[in-house]
């Protein structure tokens, strides 16, 4: 398992095709900028500088195999181990 960004997807799955990418996207754009600002690590230009780096990386989110919208956490989890789980007995 590997966390990357959408460059990095792309090189893994321009090496091995049989890889399974899986996207994390907030519910919306507003609740990931109000998730920065209620973390409180960064300042605002970094806040703007994430966002806008969100913004691009969610206009990729089409090219994964999975998107996962992680808005109830335990919910965003399950639906991960589902898949990991349906592909680990694809391998086997």
């Amino acid at each position: 398992m590997l966390e990357i960004d959408v460059q990095g997807a792309a090189i893994v799955k321009e090496k091995m095709p049989e890889a399974v990418t899986v996207f994390v996207k907030p519910p919306s754009f507003g609740e990931l900028a109000r998730r920065l600002k209620k973390r409180g690590s960064e300042g605002c230009e970094e806040q703007e500088l994430r966002m806008k780096n969100a913004k691009e990386e969610l206009s990729h989110a089409g090219e994964y195999d999975y998107v996962i919208v992680n808005d109830i956490v335990e919910d965003a989890v399950s639906e991960f181990i589902k898949i990991v789980k349906k592909h680990r007995e694809e391998i086997k």
